[in-house]
């Protein structure tokens, strides 16, 4: 466990097998409040119905490399952001890549530190761990996220396809050597 100076205290600590149905509550609902404005009602049901339930998230906690950082504040949870070791990113060369395959904030903690914090947990973690290249994709079209994590040196590498039910969409690629 770590705690972290944000606007309010916050203690990330790693999801375990315990974690799974509440982490599913609250991937689903940050990922409904991001994307579902800009997305078909029957895509955003498909991906979250695949992607968020408990058992796909324990399925998924259970996976060998992923880790989840949990951040939270007086026992709720604000935020998290999964990582997966050895997914390798595009053509680019790296021994031991790390994606950063999620990162969401509760929108109500938006502004307060909660990103930062797992953030550079995630890049302290990183260089720990020997990794050589850190990577996630993100939206064109959020601009927001965008600029996060070119505060955090990542810049755009390429592209990949994201399949949100029916809808084949494209996101950027960026990366940073940690």
């Amino acid at each position: 466990m770590q705690t972290s100076k944000a606007s309010v205290d916050v203690v990330l600590r790693q999801a375990g097998a315990a974690d799974a149905a509440g982490l599913a509550a609250h991937a689903e609902l940050t990922f409904r409040l991001a994307w579902s404005a800009f997305n078909r009602q029957q895509d955003m049901d498909d991906y979250c119905g695949e992607h968020f339930t408990p058992d796909a998230v324990a399925a998924d906690l259970a996976s060998k490399g992923v880790r989840v950082v949990l951040a939270e504040s007086e026992g709720a949870l604000v935020g998290y952001l999964k990582t997966v070791e050895g997914a390798p990113c595009l053509d680019l060369p790296a021994t031991l890549p790390i994606e950063i395959a999620r990162c969401y904030v509760t929108p109500a903690w938006h502004g307060r530190g909660v990103a930062e914090a797992m953030m550079l947990h995630t890049l302290k973690r990183a260089r720990e761990s020997g990794c050589d290249l850190l990577w996630l994709a993100v939206w064109e079209q959020a601009p927001r996220a965008r600029a996060f994590y070119a505060r955090h040196g990542f810049s755009v590498v390429g592209r990949l396809p994201f399949q949100l039910g029916q809808d084949l969409q494209e996101d950027l690629v960026v990366a940073r050597r940690p």
